[in-house]
């Protein structure tokens, strides 16, 4: 990443996150190679702890767990398969939405009415 892409990131949607995928050799330089290139993600490296998987730091404006795993498929990286690691993928998405969407929200104070209150 250079320094003029990190001034325009907001903090608030940039988020840390271990995939859990099986990865080996070649399959895990071919996925950090895509990742590396891919808009939004700002570092892509494998697993501490050997642990299979990556550990990547992305902004979910850009980029959602979702779009993650199409590119890595795409790539020819399989997707897993043990039924735990599917379900952690999924609450990584559903977290990168909410993080997004939080990220956009305009609260509502006592002064000032949500949008739409008192239309009939």
């Amino acid at each position: 990443m250079t320094e003029g892409n990190e001034s325009r990131i907001d903090r608030e949607t940039v988020v840390t996150r271990d995939f859990p995928l099986e990865l080996e050799g070649e399959a895990l330089d071919a996925a950090l190679a895509v990742l590396r290139d891919t808009a939004g993600v700002l570092k892509a490296a494998p697993r501490d702890g050997g642990r299979p998987g990556l550990h990547l730091v992305y902004d979910t404006r850009r980029i959602t767990a979702s779009g993650i795993l199409s590119r890595l498929e795409a790539a020819g990286v399989a997707p897993p398969k043990r039924r735990l690691a599917r379900w952690r993928l999924s609450l990584i998405d559903m977290l990168d939405g909410n993080v997004r969407d939080n990220a956009t929200h305009r609260a509502a104070c006592c002064s000032r009415p949500p949008p739409g209150a008192g239309r009939r």
